[in-house]
Protein backbone atom coordinates (compact mmCIF):
# COMPACT_ATOMS: atom_id res chain seq x y z
CA UNK A 1 0.00 0.00 0.00
CA UNK A 2 1.47 3.29 -0.91
CA UNK A 3 1.28 5.94 1.95
CA UNK A 4 2.04 9.89 1.05
CA UNK A 5 4.04 11.78 3.80
CA UNK A 6 2.65 15.28 4.36
CA UNK A 7 5.55 16.91 2.81
CA UNK A 8 4.95 14.67 -0.06
CA UNK A 9 1.42 15.59 -0.36
CA UNK A 10 2.15 19.08 -0.30
CA UNK A 11 4.72 18.53 -3.32
CA UNK A 12 2.01 16.79 -5.56
CA UNK A 13 -0.74 19.61 -4.89
CA UNK A 14 1.17 21.84 -5.70
CA UNK A 15 2.23 20.61 -8.58
CA UNK A 16 -1.10 20.00 -9.50
CA UNK A 17 -2.53 23.22 -9.06
CA UNK A 18 0.59 25.19 -10.60
CA UNK A 19 -0.91 23.58 -13.97
CA UNK A 20 -3.76 26.03 -13.84
CA UNK A 21 -0.95 28.93 -13.24
CA UNK A 22 0.41 28.07 -16.91
CA UNK A 23 -2.96 29.17 -18.87
CA UNK A 24 -2.49 32.22 -19.73
CA UNK A 25 -5.37 34.73 -20.00
CA UNK A 26 -7.18 38.03 -19.38
CA UNK A 27 -9.56 37.99 -16.38
CA UNK A 28 -11.29 40.40 -14.60
CA UNK A 29 -9.52 42.41 -11.92
CA UNK A 30 -9.22 41.70 -8.62
CA UNK A 31 -7.12 42.98 -5.83
CA UNK A 32 -6.50 41.15 -2.25
CA UNK A 33 -4.31 42.70 0.16
CA UNK A 34 -3.13 40.66 3.33
CA UNK A 35 -2.91 42.64 6.84
CA UNK A 36 0.60 41.04 7.57
CA UNK A 37 0.95 42.93 10.99
CA UNK A 38 -0.71 39.84 13.41
CA UNK A 39 -2.56 36.89 12.13
CA UNK A 40 -6.48 36.86 12.78
CA UNK A 41 -6.58 33.45 14.17
CA UNK A 42 -5.18 30.39 14.63
CA UNK A 43 -6.83 27.44 12.40
CA UNK A 44 -8.77 25.12 14.74
CA UNK A 45 -10.36 23.16 11.69
CA UNK A 46 -9.52 19.30 10.79
CA UNK A 47 -11.29 17.34 7.99
CA UNK A 48 -12.54 13.81 7.92
CA UNK A 49 -15.19 11.63 6.74
CA UNK A 50 -18.16 9.88 7.97
CA UNK A 51 -18.61 5.94 6.74
CA UNK A 52 -21.69 4.78 5.69
CA UNK A 53 -23.82 2.00 3.87
CA UNK A 54 -22.52 3.28 0.41
CA UNK A 55 -18.64 3.71 1.85
CA UNK A 56 -15.48 2.08 0.90
CA UNK A 57 -16.64 -1.34 2.86
CA UNK A 58 -19.89 -1.98 0.50
CA UNK A 59 -20.59 -5.25 -0.05
CA UNK A 60 -20.39 -5.23 -3.92
CA UNK A 61 -17.15 -2.71 -3.88
CA UNK A 62 -14.44 -4.09 -5.82
CA UNK A 63 -11.01 -4.92 -3.71
CA UNK A 64 -8.81 -2.59 -5.94
CA UNK A 65 -11.06 -0.26 -6.30
CA UNK A 66 -10.91 -0.06 -2.40
CA UNK A 67 -7.44 0.06 -2.53
CA UNK A 68 -7.19 2.94 -5.13
CA UNK A 69 -9.80 5.04 -2.95
CA UNK A 70 -7.97 3.85 0.56
CA UNK A 71 -4.72 5.31 -1.16
CA UNK A 72 -6.29 8.80 -2.04
CA UNK A 73 -8.41 9.40 0.84
CA UNK A 74 -5.50 7.82 3.56
CA UNK A 75 -3.39 11.01 3.18
CA UNK A 76 -6.32 13.68 3.49
CA UNK A 77 -8.22 12.89 6.35
CA UNK A 78 -7.97 13.58 10.34
CA UNK A 79 -10.39 11.88 11.61
CA UNK A 80 -12.81 9.01 10.53
CA UNK A 81 -16.51 8.47 12.17
CA UNK A 82 -19.33 5.89 11.74
CA UNK A 83 -22.59 4.71 13.50
CA UNK A 84 -22.69 1.80 15.64
CA UNK A 85 -26.68 0.80 14.03
CA UNK A 86 -27.31 1.44 10.36
CA UNK A 87 -25.34 3.44 7.87
CA UNK A 88 -23.26 0.11 7.45
CA UNK A 89 -23.79 -1.74 10.60
CA UNK A 90 -26.60 -4.26 11.44
CA UNK A 91 -28.10 -4.03 14.77
CA UNK A 92 -25.75 -4.69 17.77
CA UNK A 93 -28.52 -5.71 20.33
CA UNK A 94 -31.43 -7.07 19.16
CA UNK A 95 -32.80 -8.22 22.22
CA UNK A 96 -31.87 -6.97 25.66
CA UNK A 97 -28.61 -8.66 26.90
CA UNK A 98 -28.17 -9.98 23.21
CA UNK A 99 -25.26 -8.91 21.46
CA UNK A 100 -24.00 -9.46 17.82
CA UNK A 101 -20.88 -7.09 16.94
CA UNK A 102 -20.10 -8.94 13.59
CA UNK A 103 -21.04 -5.78 11.62
CA UNK A 104 -19.71 -2.70 13.55
CA UNK A 105 -16.08 -5.05 14.20
CA UNK A 106 -15.98 -5.40 10.26
CA UNK A 107 -16.65 -1.24 9.99
CA UNK A 108 -13.77 -0.95 12.25
CA UNK A 109 -11.19 -3.76 10.96
CA UNK A 110 -12.03 -1.85 7.58
CA UNK A 111 -11.54 1.72 8.69
CA UNK A 112 -8.40 0.54 10.65
CA UNK A 113 -6.76 0.76 6.74
CA UNK A 114 -7.54 4.48 6.96
CA UNK A 115 -5.05 4.89 9.98
CA UNK A 116 -7.02 8.07 11.18
CA UNK A 117 -8.48 8.70 14.74
CA UNK A 118 -12.06 6.79 14.84
CA UNK A 119 -15.32 8.55 15.92
CA UNK A 120 -18.63 7.05 17.35
CA UNK A 121 -21.85 8.29 16.37
CA UNK A 122 -24.24 6.70 18.99
CA UNK A 123 -27.43 6.09 16.42
CA UNK A 124 -29.29 4.96 15.71
CA UNK A 125 -31.12 2.15 18.61
CA UNK A 126 -32.32 -1.68 18.46
CA UNK A 127 -35.57 -2.10 17.87
CA UNK A 128 -36.67 -2.94 21.20
CA UNK A 129 -35.81 0.05 22.83
CA UNK A 130 -38.11 2.48 20.39
CA UNK A 131 -41.18 3.61 20.48
CA UNK A 132 -42.27 1.57 16.87
CA UNK A 133 -40.32 -1.49 17.78
CA UNK A 134 -38.77 -1.44 14.23
CA UNK A 135 -34.63 -1.33 14.24
CA UNK A 136 -34.47 0.06 10.66
CA UNK A 137 -37.23 2.52 11.25
CA UNK A 138 -34.35 5.01 11.13
CA UNK A 139 -36.21 8.10 12.14
CA UNK A 140 -37.41 7.04 14.96
CA UNK A 141 -36.30 7.26 18.61
CA UNK A 142 -35.96 5.10 22.23
CA UNK A 143 -38.69 5.16 24.04
CA UNK A 144 -38.07 7.37 27.07
CA UNK A 145 -38.38 4.25 29.54
CA UNK A 146 -35.14 3.19 27.67
CA UNK A 147 -33.02 5.85 27.62
CA UNK A 148 -31.28 4.27 30.39
CA UNK A 149 -30.94 1.17 28.43
CA UNK A 150 -29.55 3.17 25.45
CA UNK A 151 -27.06 4.51 27.67
CA UNK A 152 -25.74 1.32 29.14
CA UNK A 153 -25.33 0.21 25.29
CA UNK A 154 -23.40 3.03 24.84
CA UNK A 155 -21.20 1.98 26.98
CA UNK A 156 -20.83 -1.20 26.20
CA UNK A 157 -19.48 0.04 22.83
CA UNK A 158 -17.12 2.11 24.53
CA UNK A 159 -15.95 -1.13 26.47
CA UNK A 160 -15.10 -2.81 23.02
CA UNK A 161 -13.61 -0.12 21.10
CA UNK A 162 -11.42 1.33 23.78
CA UNK A 163 -9.11 3.22 20.93
CA UNK A 164 -12.51 5.06 20.04
CA UNK A 165 -11.89 8.48 22.52
CA UNK A 166 -15.02 10.81 20.66
CA UNK A 167 -18.70 9.89 21.02
CA UNK A 168 -21.67 12.31 19.07
CA UNK A 169 -24.61 11.75 20.71
CA UNK A 170 -27.57 10.57 18.31
CA UNK A 171 -28.21 12.18 14.73
CA UNK A 172 -30.16 15.67 13.44
CA UNK A 173 -32.69 15.05 16.37
CA UNK A 174 -34.16 11.75 14.85
CA UNK A 175 -37.51 11.26 16.63
CA UNK A 176 -37.69 13.97 18.47
CA UNK A 177 -40.16 16.06 17.03
CA UNK A 178 -42.82 17.15 18.95
CA UNK A 179 -46.17 17.02 17.13
CA UNK A 180 -48.03 18.86 19.36
CA UNK A 181 -45.55 22.17 19.94
CA UNK A 182 -44.71 22.01 16.31
CA UNK A 183 -40.93 22.01 17.34
CA UNK A 184 -38.11 20.20 18.37
CA UNK A 185 -38.33 18.04 21.59
CA UNK A 186 -35.19 19.76 22.95
CA UNK A 187 -36.64 19.30 26.75
CA UNK A 188 -36.39 15.43 26.36
CA UNK A 189 -33.19 15.07 23.64
CA UNK A 190 -31.42 16.95 26.57
CA UNK A 191 -32.20 14.68 29.06
CA UNK A 192 -31.31 11.72 26.45
CA UNK A 193 -28.32 13.16 26.11
CA UNK A 194 -27.48 14.09 29.75
CA UNK A 195 -28.29 10.20 30.55
CA UNK A 196 -25.56 9.16 28.06
CA UNK A 197 -23.18 11.96 28.71
CA UNK A 198 -23.38 10.94 32.65
CA UNK A 199 -22.91 6.84 31.89
CA UNK A 200 -20.03 7.54 29.54
CA UNK A 201 -17.90 9.47 31.63
CA UNK A 202 -18.66 7.16 34.80
CA UNK A 203 -17.26 4.29 32.58
CA UNK A 204 -14.18 6.56 31.72
CA UNK A 205 -14.19 9.98 32.24
CA UNK A 206 -11.59 10.66 29.71
CA UNK A 207 -13.54 10.06 27.50
CA UNK A 208 -14.78 13.05 24.56
CA UNK A 209 -18.46 13.07 24.40
CA UNK A 210 -20.63 15.86 22.24
CA UNK A 211 -24.07 16.15 21.10
CA UNK A 212 -26.42 18.21 20.01
CA UNK A 213 -26.31 17.52 16.23
CA UNK A 214 -29.24 20.02 15.14
CA UNK A 215 -30.01 20.83 11.45
CA UNK A 216 -29.15 24.74 10.84
CA UNK A 217 -31.50 25.77 8.50
CA UNK A 218 -31.29 29.68 7.64
CA UNK A 219 -29.38 30.28 4.46
CA UNK A 220 -28.65 34.27 4.94
CA UNK A 221 -30.44 34.81 1.60
CA UNK A 222 -34.19 36.78 2.89
CA UNK A 223 -35.81 34.97 -0.01
CA UNK A 224 -39.81 35.43 1.02
CA UNK A 225 -42.10 32.66 2.28
CA UNK A 226 -39.41 31.09 4.69
CA UNK A 227 -37.05 32.33 7.56
CA UNK A 228 -34.04 32.38 5.91
CA UNK A 229 -32.50 35.75 6.94
CA UNK A 230 -30.51 34.40 9.39
CA UNK A 231 -28.06 31.27 9.55
CA UNK A 232 -29.32 30.57 13.40
CA UNK A 233 -33.03 31.41 13.18
CA UNK A 234 -34.63 32.28 15.97
CA UNK A 235 -36.51 29.01 16.66
CA UNK A 236 -33.18 27.09 16.36
CA UNK A 237 -31.69 29.28 18.80
CA UNK A 238 -33.63 28.72 21.86
CA UNK A 239 -32.80 25.15 20.99
CA UNK A 240 -28.70 26.09 21.43
CA UNK A 241 -29.98 27.88 24.42
CA UNK A 242 -31.77 25.00 25.82
CA UNK A 243 -29.26 22.23 25.58
CA UNK A 244 -26.09 24.57 26.67
CA UNK A 245 -28.01 25.68 29.77
CA UNK A 246 -29.32 22.31 30.81
CA UNK A 247 -26.69 19.78 29.38
CA UNK A 248 -24.44 17.70 32.26
CA UNK A 249 -21.46 18.52 30.44
CA UNK A 250 -19.98 18.84 26.75
CA UNK A 251 -16.82 18.69 25.29
CA UNK A 252 -18.20 20.03 21.59
CA UNK A 253 -21.41 20.40 20.08
CA UNK A 254 -22.30 18.86 17.18
CA UNK A 255 -23.86 21.15 13.75
CA UNK A 256 -25.32 19.73 10.63
CA UNK A 257 -26.23 21.96 7.59
CA UNK A 258 -26.33 22.74 3.68
CA UNK A 259 -26.00 25.73 2.01
CA UNK A 260 -29.99 25.51 0.93
CA UNK A 261 -32.23 23.95 3.55
CA UNK A 262 -34.82 21.21 2.87
CA UNK A 263 -37.28 23.22 3.75
CA UNK A 264 -36.63 26.14 1.42
CA UNK A 265 -38.73 25.72 -1.43
CA UNK A 266 -37.41 28.83 -2.98
CA UNK A 267 -35.24 28.31 -6.11
CA UNK A 268 -31.58 29.78 -6.55
CA UNK A 269 -28.88 29.66 -9.30
CA UNK A 270 -25.33 28.37 -8.35
CA UNK A 271 -24.27 31.98 -8.37
CA UNK A 272 -26.51 33.05 -5.69
CA UNK A 273 -25.64 29.72 -3.71
CA UNK A 274 -21.74 30.49 -4.31
CA UNK A 275 -22.66 33.74 -2.15
CA UNK A 276 -24.40 31.96 0.94
CA UNK A 277 -20.92 29.75 2.08
CA UNK A 278 -20.09 32.38 4.52
CA UNK A 279 -22.96 30.66 6.24
CA UNK A 280 -20.31 28.24 7.57
CA UNK A 281 -18.30 31.33 9.19
CA UNK A 282 -21.23 33.36 10.52
CA UNK A 283 -22.75 30.06 12.37
CA UNK A 284 -19.83 29.20 14.28
CA UNK A 285 -19.39 33.01 15.38
CA UNK A 286 -22.92 32.85 16.16
CA UNK A 287 -22.18 29.70 18.46
CA UNK A 288 -19.37 30.70 20.06
CA UNK A 289 -21.99 33.86 21.35
CA UNK A 290 -23.58 31.51 23.36
CA UNK A 291 -20.88 28.98 24.60
CA UNK A 292 -17.01 28.08 24.40
CA UNK A 293 -17.44 24.69 23.03
CA UNK A 294 -15.62 22.99 20.10
CA UNK A 295 -17.74 23.27 17.08
CA UNK A 296 -17.93 19.56 15.08
CA UNK A 297 -19.88 19.68 11.60
CA UNK A 298 -21.13 16.12 12.08
CA UNK A 299 -22.26 16.63 8.61
CA UNK A 300 -21.92 19.67 6.02
CA UNK A 301 -23.34 19.89 2.13
CA UNK A 302 -22.61 22.24 -0.18
CA UNK A 303 -24.91 23.79 -3.23
CA UNK A 304 -26.40 20.09 -4.39
CA UNK A 305 -25.13 17.81 -7.16
CA UNK A 306 -25.40 17.10 -11.00
CA UNK A 307 -29.27 16.55 -10.58
CA UNK A 308 -29.63 20.07 -9.71
CA UNK A 309 -27.42 21.49 -12.48
CA UNK A 310 -24.41 22.02 -10.34
CA UNK A 311 -21.11 21.84 -12.12
CA UNK A 312 -18.13 19.46 -10.64
CA UNK A 313 -16.26 22.87 -11.07
CA UNK A 314 -18.55 25.01 -9.14
CA UNK A 315 -19.24 22.18 -6.50
CA UNK A 316 -15.75 21.96 -5.64
CA UNK A 317 -15.29 25.76 -5.78
CA UNK A 318 -17.76 26.01 -3.30
CA UNK A 319 -16.23 23.78 -0.60
CA UNK A 320 -13.06 25.89 -1.10
CA UNK A 321 -15.26 28.80 0.42
CA UNK A 322 -17.02 26.42 2.91
CA UNK A 323 -13.49 25.36 4.81
CA UNK A 324 -12.52 28.85 4.14
CA UNK A 325 -15.13 30.45 6.00
CA UNK A 326 -14.99 27.46 8.62
CA UNK A 327 -11.80 28.37 9.44
CA UNK A 328 -12.62 31.59 10.34
CA UNK A 329 -15.73 31.27 12.26
CA UNK A 330 -13.38 28.99 14.36
CA UNK A 331 -15.13 25.73 13.38
CA UNK A 332 -13.12 23.02 15.24
CA UNK A 333 -13.96 19.51 12.92
CA UNK A 334 -15.96 18.64 9.70
CA UNK A 335 -16.91 15.14 8.81
CA UNK A 336 -17.75 15.15 5.36
CA UNK A 337 -20.64 12.52 5.01
CA UNK A 338 -19.56 9.53 2.57
CA UNK A 339 -16.43 9.83 0.81
CA UNK A 340 -17.23 7.52 -1.97
CA UNK A 341 -19.51 9.05 -5.23
CA UNK A 342 -23.22 7.45 -5.45
CA UNK A 343 -24.67 8.26 -2.79
CA UNK A 344 -23.65 12.37 -2.60
CA UNK A 345 -22.44 14.80 -4.87
CA UNK A 346 -19.52 15.91 -2.75
CA UNK A 347 -17.39 12.61 -2.76
CA UNK A 348 -13.82 12.77 -2.66
CA UNK A 349 -13.42 9.05 -4.77
CA UNK A 350 -15.27 7.57 -7.78
CA UNK A 351 -17.89 4.66 -6.84
CA UNK A 352 -15.66 2.16 -5.57
CA UNK A 353 -18.09 -0.80 -7.03
CA UNK A 354 -16.76 -0.73 -10.41
CA UNK A 355 -13.00 -2.20 -11.84
CA UNK A 356 -12.11 1.21 -12.30
CA UNK A 357 -13.55 2.60 -9.37
CA UNK A 358 -11.86 4.66 -5.91
CA UNK A 359 -10.32 7.39 -8.63
CA UNK A 360 -9.91 10.55 -6.67
CA UNK A 361 -11.91 13.79 -7.27
CA UNK A 362 -11.38 17.39 -6.99
CA UNK A 363 -12.60 17.24 -3.72
CA UNK A 364 -9.88 14.96 -2.56
CA UNK A 365 -6.98 17.60 -3.29
CA UNK A 366 -8.88 20.62 -1.67
CA UNK A 367 -9.52 18.49 1.67
CA UNK A 368 -5.44 17.48 1.48
CA UNK A 369 -4.90 21.15 1.12
CA UNK A 370 -6.79 22.32 3.48
CA UNK A 371 -5.37 19.91 6.26
CA UNK A 372 -2.29 20.13 5.01
CA UNK A 373 -1.78 23.96 4.73
CA UNK A 374 -3.75 25.60 7.08
CA UNK A 375 -5.18 23.00 9.40
CA UNK A 376 -5.27 23.28 13.01
CA UNK A 377 -2.25 24.94 14.31
CA UNK A 378 -1.89 27.33 11.31
CA UNK A 379 -1.84 31.23 12.28
CA UNK A 380 -4.15 32.94 9.41
CA UNK A 381 -3.83 36.17 8.80
CA UNK A 382 -6.61 38.65 7.38
CA UNK A 383 -7.28 40.06 3.90
CA UNK A 384 -9.14 42.20 1.98
CA UNK A 385 -11.05 41.36 -1.33
CA UNK A 386 -12.17 43.34 -4.07
CA UNK A 387 -14.94 41.50 -5.24
CA UNK A 388 -17.01 39.28 -2.64
CA UNK A 389 -17.15 36.21 -4.89
CA UNK A 390 -13.07 36.14 -4.55
CA UNK A 391 -11.83 34.69 -1.69
CA UNK A 392 -8.42 33.82 -0.01
CA UNK A 393 -7.14 31.89 2.62
CA UNK A 394 -4.08 33.14 3.73
CA UNK A 395 -0.95 31.58 5.99
CA UNK A 396 2.60 32.46 6.62
CA UNK A 397 4.04 30.09 3.91
CA UNK A 398 0.44 29.92 1.49
CA UNK A 399 -2.57 31.37 -0.02
CA UNK A 400 -5.49 29.39 -1.23
CA UNK A 401 -7.15 31.70 -3.88
CA UNK A 402 -10.73 31.40 -4.41
CA UNK A 403 -13.06 32.56 -7.42
CA UNK A 404 -16.48 31.83 -7.29
CA UNK A 405 -17.33 33.82 -10.30
CA UNK A 406 -18.89 32.57 -13.40
CA UNK A 407 -15.74 34.13 -15.28
CA UNK A 408 -12.13 34.18 -14.99
CA UNK A 409 -10.04 36.49 -12.63
CA UNK A 410 -6.72 38.03 -12.49
CA UNK A 411 -5.90 38.64 -9.30
CA UNK A 412 -3.01 41.12 -7.95
CA UNK A 413 -2.35 39.51 -4.80
CA UNK A 414 1.07 39.44 -2.74
CA UNK A 415 3.29 41.74 -5.70
CA UNK A 416 2.32 39.21 -8.27
CA UNK A 417 -0.59 38.69 -10.78
CA UNK A 418 -2.79 35.16 -11.02
CA UNK A 419 -4.83 34.10 -13.55
CA UNK A 420 -7.47 32.03 -11.68
CA UNK A 421 -10.44 30.26 -14.55
CA UNK A 422 -14.30 30.45 -13.40
CA UNK A 423 -15.32 28.53 -10.21
CA UNK A 424 -11.59 27.44 -9.46
CA UNK A 425 -9.35 27.76 -6.60
CA UNK A 426 -5.15 27.98 -6.63
CA UNK A 427 -2.85 27.07 -3.78
CA UNK A 428 0.03 29.49 -4.11
CA UNK A 429 3.40 30.07 -2.08
CA UNK A 430 3.85 33.53 -0.63
CA UNK A 431 7.73 33.13 -0.73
Amino acid sequence: MIRMTSLQLLGLLLMVVSTTACKTFAGQPVTIEIDTSQPALVSQLQLGITHTHMSTDHKDAVAAAVDRAINAIKPVIKWQNTHIIGWGPFDINPSPGVYKWETLDARFEHIKRFDAPNVITLCTAPGWMKRKGKTWEMGDRPKAEHFDDFAMLSVEVAKRYPHVRHFQVWNEFKGFWNVKKNAWDVELYTEFYNKVYTALKAHDPTLKVGGFYLVVSGTGSNRPGIETGKAILPKERRLFEYWIKHKVGADFICVDKGIKDYHDKNQYTADELLGYTDSYQRIGKQIHEMCDLPIWWAEYYGIGGEKQGITQEQLTVAFASIYNHMILGGNSVGLLWNPVQGEVAHALVTDVKTADGGQQLPHTQLMGIINTCFGKGTSIYPITSTDSYVEALVSSSHALLINKKNIPVTITFNGKQVDIPAYAFELVSRN
